[in-house]
């Protein structure tokens, strides 16, 4: 305990710094609502109990936190944002002293500070459910650290491992961490002298990658029936080009900022500037190794971190702001290290810092105006169309948007688009559904509900609303078998058992 209060004493005025970059930069997100995913997740919290944390495999430790927080508050989205808030805070705090372990202290108040105020970094902030990342950096940055720290002491090697393990439970996307230290020992140790240091962090990577990869199939077919995704896999020669070089555009001009990161089908020119791009950072990795291991340890840093989702199996989005939370620390001490090598030459000191400065005070205002895309779901889906429009998902958003300001027409035209996209797109059938039914038109309802139900038999709710259509129409057998269909799928649910005593009852009174 002396020695944290010490550390605190001795680095307060940096550390007052970075959390209130932190604060400055994201305050404004306390009074956003639950948005996307928080619904089907976060507001599950009412039902939960330790054994659906447990039953949910490896998100556990997430929803472990979701589960404590509404313990704690209820639904109050305020303390869930201030959650991520401060796993974001203590990031920075633990990224400052990671690089000062690799680097210099300037170099690692420079990463730190990119990291604090970065806009790409708010899809994991702003949104509740994009925290989980935040959360999974948090337990491996300890454990890197304390492995850093360890030296030749097993009794922290075993502590960082424990760690690492928290980090995985949080996310899958945790295992190739693995990799780090391994990194760290190329780059900083020695590999032939500490190599039985790396043993229990590497058993750890093949316990759980033998456990992720028996469930690759479920995530498979879960990605198809409830997003639709095609099956197969990516061309890695264009997945690896697109992923790449639209991560490092999106931290050096973070302007087309979105939930879906879907226009990436470009010209052949585009693409293949994109393609120079990538070579060239794969060629200057291989140059770095010989040459400067800090800039080799940063660029490795960042891909090693990206591993899981530049599989080309169809298991993850081509590009996702919240997959380079971790990985955007790699290439801000890239950047922290060569701009203190500028801010070296006396002649260009004060002109280096005024333009970092000038950058950090950007960079902050860029994150609080993103920040304001998450307040609701109306300001994100409507965000979202301006920079995704080819993304069937934020069509069949914003027509949710369109039904509940009651523009009907607007709404059918969007669903018709998302469904034009992905033509067995079962939610956005089921939505037309609603619509139609909201607006008068039984027939094409009843249609689109058959359609939901036919390209995605699992979707209870349209046998449900199928089953109020025939209710509506005296129709009291089909009524009767959409809801038994209905309860057959989701056999707890009190609103179909109420119902299906409605229609007895109306059954035994027509006889």
């Amino acid at each position: 305990m002396s020695a944290f209060l010490s550390w605190i004493k001795t680095n307060w005025f940096v550390l007052s710094i970075l959390s209130g970059l932190v604060i400055i930069s994201y305050v404004n997100t306390l009074t956003n609502q639950f948005v996307s995913d928080d619904r089907s997740i976060v507001l599950e919290g009412p039902n939960w109990g330790l054994e659906d944390v447990y039953n949910r495999a490896h998100y556990s430790l997430r929803l472990l936190v979701y589960l404590i927080t509404y313990k704690l508050v209820g639904l109050n989205p305020v303390l869930y944002h201030i959650s991520n808030i401060l796993f974001h805070i203590a990031n920075v705090v633990l990224v400052y002293e990671v690089v000062k372990k690799l680097s210099k202290p300037k170099i690692a108040f420079f990463t730190a500070a990119l990291f604090s105020v970065h806009p790409i970094l708010s899809e994991s902030i702003a949104w509740v459910s994009g925290g989980g990342y935040a959360q999974y950096t948090f337990f491996f940055l300890i454990s890197f650290l304390l492995f850093i720290n360890a030296k030749n002491n097993w009794k922290m090697i075993l502590i960082s491992t424990i760690f690492l393990t928290l980090s995985i439970l949080s996310s899958e996307k945790a295992l190739p961490l693995i990799l780090v230290y391994v990194l760290y020992e190329i780059c900083y140790g020695s590999i032939i002298k500490r190599w039985r240091y790396l043993v229990p962090f590497l058993v750890i990577g093949i316990i759980f990658g033998i456990y992720f990869v028996s469930l690759l199939t479920n995530r498979s077919v879960s990605l198809q029936t409830s997003y639709y995704q095609e099956g197969g896999y990516y061309n890695p020669l264009i997945q690896i080009p697109t992923a790449l070089s639209k991560y490092l555009e999106l931290i050096f001009w973070p302007m087309d900022l979105t939930l879906y990161q879907t226009e990436l089908n470009f010209p052949p020119l585009i693409f293949g500037i994109r393609a120079l791009v990538t070579l060239a950072l794969f060629g200057f990795i291989i140059w770095s190794f010989f040459k400067n291991k800090s800039v080799f340890f940063g660029l490795s840093f960042f891909l090693i971190t990206l591993l899981p989702t530049l599989t080309p199996l169809k298991i993850a989005s081509v590009v996702a702001e919240r997959y380079v939370y971790l990985g955007s620390i790699g290439i801000f001490f890239v950047v922290s290290f060569l701009l203190y090598k500028l801010f070296n030459k006396k002649k260009l000191k004060f002109l280096s810092y005024a333009i970092f400065g000038l950058a950090i005070v950007l960079l902050s205002f860029r994150t609080m105006v993103r920040n304001l895309d998450w307040e609701n779901e109306d300001t994100l889906w409507l965000s979202a169309a301006k920079t995704s429009p080819s993304s069937p998902h934020n069509h069949n958003n914003l027509a949710d948007y369109y039904a509940r300001h009651g523009d009907y027409q607007n709404a059918i035209r969007e669903l018709l688009i998302a469904i034009a996209l992905v033509p067995n797109y079962a939610d956005a059938y089921h939505n037309l559904g609603n619509t139609y039914k909201q607006i008068g038109n039984t027939e094409e309802s009843i249609n689109s509900y058959e359609q939901a139900i036919k390209y995605n038999p699992g979707l209870w709710q349209s046998y449900q609303n199928l089953g109020a259509v025939y209710f509506d129409l005296k129709k009291l057998d089909l009524a009767k078998a959409n809801f038994l269909k209905a309860l057959e799928i989701n056999p707890s649910n009190p609103q179909i058992q109420q119902a299906l005593q409605i229609v007895e009852q109306s059954r035994q009174q027509s006889f």
